[in-house]
């Protein structure tokens, strides 16, 4: 607080002397703060892309430049200074020191340190209100980086990595509850509407109604989701289109053209088939690939989510309605496991699982093919002819024998077991071997040793592998997981509202210019240390610098091995030389 400045004293506005000192200073730094926004996401959403080595090595500048404690103290939360409610009073009475002492008694981390060497706020700026570690969001193009395929191990295990993702998972962690919440209720009033019908009874109809309102929700959500990624599809093939043809980017965005340069009807009209081009051009596959190879699991499960509540509606059980059930129960069922992925207790112990059986997709082709091969050759043979569905009991055969191990007299004998009566007792007659008796004995030879025995045991250990493979990463799948879920709740249009809803209920007294409130961004708004503290923090230039360094020391190095090469060559040129005149003067002797 400036000297003799009262803090009681208030203007026209309402507003104390703090009040305004604070504003005035807080804004000349987020002026400078908002310009590098931009910069340090798109750098740090770049480094993603890039190698394990090249990754880890500008993470690790950022955090050497800023600081490990920065991402320590503030722990997974982003910071936002906000008007202290509570104490606000008691503290425009109170004094410096005793205002300094109380903020360093309620934060648990040292805050004035921090505020010193990363923002570089003076001890005015921390009078009057407290830091809340819940509000600053986190840029959205390096969690879509994160939450990419093609980011490395080493990119996706480190310190910053984490403290980005664990700052935005708190913005959505109570949405993402909410949803597991819901899922479980889903399940539960499921399975009190089957049991209701398995016994004969008609379900209630508030239980219907809520399934089918937790239903529907599913249905907006998944389909607004793939909306906006099969926009944000086109959006990035046409930008590509435009620029492997050199179109002008005043012609490829959309802008207001100036009154004294009218854009023709004609031209408008021909931008306007090309954008319809490209995105039929490009839309079409988007959307197959989004619905069909992305959210496949998802759209089913919306089906059977209507044919079940249809069923349940109806209070009829048949036998098909009993299969649609039954497949829906394991949908819902496996939607609550899916849940469970963004949990720290379960997450890294069930992607590496996921990802294990991912890889091996491959084998189970093959096991596939073996398994469809000897069906064929089963129902071409037709041992067993008394099922109404030959094909089927060639496939349950294969099956029993490939996968289970399990087969009984009919399998090694190519016949039912035949009873006769002898004596006043049935005893089994043993059949007469034929032609079809070997080629039986050949195929069950053949189904089980292959099998049961050497594929099942490769299937175990190509399992297992995979499993080890990925558990060893099982830290950065469980950060890219988050990303993902992070990523997929940001594009949803009712917590946006929710977000701009209480963003303009309750505005706080200090905030930051427009380019730092977009929704999610933290961790951007480093500023050197020590005696450069006035400026801002380029990762592009400090890795374009360290990279020149060490450029210039590699040279070095190559030079300094060329001159050892050159002397010691130097010197084994010079013993060549002795031992070469030696030797011409004892031949000449000779």
């Amino acid at each position: 607080m400036e000297k003799g400045a009262d803090p009681n004293d208030v203007n026209g506005d309402g507003e104390t002397a703090l009040k305004l000192a604070v504003k005035k200073e807080f804004s000349e730094v987020a002026k400078c703060l908002a310009p590098v926004t931009n910069v340090a996401c798109s750098t740090i959403a770049e480094v993603y892309a890039h190698p394990d080595v090249v990754a880890a090595a500008v993470l690790d500048a950022i955090q050497k430049d800023v600081g490990f404690n920065t991402f320590a103290a503030l722990g997974p939360s982003p910071v936002t200074i906000i008007e202290d409610q509570s104490r606000t009073a008691e503290c425009l009475l109170i004094s410096d020191e005793w205002a300094n002492e109380m903020l360093r008694q309620r934060m648990q981390f040292p805050w004035l340190t921090f505020r010193k060497k990363v923002l570089g706020f003076s001890n005015k700026a921390v009078q009057g209100f407290t830091i809340d570690a819940q509000g600053l969001p986190v840029c959205p193009e390096v969690l879509k980086a994160v939450a990419q395929p093609g980011a490395g191990d080493a990119a996706l295990g480190h310190p910053v990595t984490k403290a980005i993702v664990e700052a935005a998972w708190e913005g959505i962690q109570w949405a993402y509850m909410a949803d597991f919440a819901v899922a479980i209720a889903f399940v539960t009033l499921l399975t009190m509407a089957t049991f209701d019908l398995h016994f004969g009874h008609t379900p209630a109809q508030w239980v219907i109604g809520l399934l089918a309102v937790i239903a529907a929700k599913a249905i907006l959500e998944e389909s607004q989701q793939n909306a906006m990624t099969i926009w944000d599809a086109c959006l990035a093939a046409k930008n590509t289109m435009l620029r492997k043809y050199d179109i002008t980017p005043a012609v490829a965005i959309a802008v207001s053209p100036l009154a004294a340069c009218p854009i023709a009807t004609k031209d408008k009209l021909l931008r306007l088939l090309r954008d319809l081009g490209i995105l039929l051009w490009c839309g079409i596959p988007s959307l197959i690939n989004v619905v069909v190879f992305q959210n496949g699991m998802d759209w089913m499960r919306i089906v059977f989510d209507t044919l079940g509540l249809c069923i349940l509606a109806a209070s009829e059980l048949g036998e098909r309605d009993r299969c649609v059930l039954a497949i829906w129960v394991v949908f819902r069922w496996l939607r609550v496991l899916n849940f469970l992925r963004g949990f720290p207790m379960f997450g890294p112990r069930m992607l590496p699982i996921f990802k294990a059986a991912k890889d091996t997709f491959n084998f189970f082709v093959v096991l596939v093919f073996f398994l469809v091969a000897f069906t064929h050759a089963y129902f071409v043979l037709g041992i067993r002819d008394d099922p109404p569905h030959a094909f089927v009991s060639a496939v349950f055969t294969v099956m029993r024998l490939g996968l289970f191990a399990d087969f009984d007299l009919f399998h090694l004998e190519g016949t039912d077991v035949v009873f006769e009566e002898q004596g006043g007792t049935w005893e089994p007659r043993d059949p007469e071997p034929t032609t079809m008796y070997f080629v039986v004995m050949v195929y069950f030879c053949s189904v089980s040793l292959v099998g049961s025995v050497l594929l099942m045991n490769l299937l175990v250990g190509v399992l297992s592998s995979n499993y080890d493979r990925w558990e060893e990463r099982s830290d950065g799948l469980f950060t890219q997981e988050r990303a993902r879920i992070i990523v997929m709740y940001d594009s949803r249009v009712w917590l946006r509202a929710w977000a701009l809803c209480k963003r303009r209920r309750s505005v706080p007294w200090v905030t930051l210019p427009s380019q730092m409130q977009h929704h999610r961004g933290t961790l951007i708004f480093a500023m050197r240390k020590g005696e450069e503290a006035d400026q801002l923090f380029s990762v592009r230039s400090f890795v374009a610098s360290q990279l020149h360094v060490r450029q210039e020391e590699t040279r070095k190095d190559l030079a300094n091995l060329e001159a050892k090469f050159d002397a010691k060559f130097g010197s084994l040129e010079d013993k060549l030389d002795k031992l070469l005149s030696v030797q011409v003067k004892s031949a000449g002797r000779a």
